[in-house]
């Protein structure tokens, strides 16, 4: 799980608001682990 966020300021530079959202990155995982685990790299 991959979890990213960032702040919403208002005028006065004040945080007002947190924006935050999860990614579910297993599938990226599986399919790169095969490559992982041979050494290779992959653009």
């Amino acid at each position: 799980m991959e979890i990213h966020g960032f702040p919403i300021f208002d005028e006065n530079g004040n945080v007002a608001r947190m924006i935050e959202y999860a990614l579910d990155i297993i599938g990226i995982q599986q399919f790169l682990q095969p490559y992982l685990l041979k050494g290779e790299h992959i653009s």
